[in-house]
Formats: C-alpha cells, structure tokens, sequence
C-alpha cells in the first residue's frame, strides 16, 4: 500500500518524523540553510501526499534542482529507515566549469605584469610558466 493511500494517523505520523528530523539535523549543527532547503523539500514530499512517484512528477525540470531535491529526500527516507530511500535512482549532473576563459589581452595582460628585472618578478614568471607548461589551472 502506498503511503498516499494510508490513514490520516499515518500521514501525522511522517509529519511527526520530518519534525524529529528536521530537530535532528539542528542538533548535529547543519546550517540553517540546509535545514531550510530541507524543510521546503519535505513540505512537497507532503503535498505529494508521501508518494514518491508524484514528488517526482512534481520536480523542476533543471538536473541540478532535481538531484538537489531527491538527494533530500533521499537523506530523510534514510534516516527513518524508509526501504523507499533504495529506489531513488539520481540524475547525472553534467559537469561545467565555473569560469570563463581568459582573453588574449587578458593573457598579455597578466605575462607583462610578470616581466621584468627584479628577482621577485623573475620568480613570478617562472611560477607562471611552469603552471603553464604542466596545464594547471
């Protein structure tokens, strides 16, 4: 039977878990952040009637948001010893690189800054070339 076909007393008492739960997490000293975003979660898993296949349904359509939110879900499900929590499968969030690359003036730009004389400039470009030449970032 699915939870969203149970009685009213089992609906009170998965409020009563996401209460202890969210308690839980306070103490263990998550941010308030997390606590929130976990509340705003379980608060749909609620309006899903506890169903998980509504609460998926009802995801946004960004990977990045669905993962967030299942990984939630899945933390709680956990956490009560819920057999649901193993069917979670989670969408593969596509890596990117957070910055853009630089221009070339920015590149002209930050190899004169490193051009000259003194040994402590003579130093810097050195570092600079090495990064450089191994590939870092």
């Amino acid at each position: 039977m699915k939870t969203s076909e149970a009685h009213p007393w089992e609906r009170r008492r998965v409020k009563r878990k996401i209460r202890e739960y969210l308690d839980f997490l306070t103490r263990e000293g998550y941010s308030p952040q997390t606590i929130y975003g976990r509340r705003r979660v379980l608060g749909k898993f609620e309006a899903a009637r506890f169903d998980l296949d509504r609460f998926r349904d009802a995801l946004p359509s960004s990977v990045k948001a669905r993962y967030d939110q299942l990984i939630a879900l899945r933390a709680f499900l956990r956490w009560t010893g819920d057999a649901r929590a193993t069917t979670i499968s989670l969408p593969k969030v596509p890596r990117s690189c957070p910055l853009r690359p630089p221009s070339q003036d920015d590149v002209r730009r930050f190899l004169r800054s490193v051009d000259g004389p003194t040994p402590t400039l003579i130093r810097d470009r050195a570092i600079v070339e090495l990064i450089y030449s191994a590939g870092l970032r």
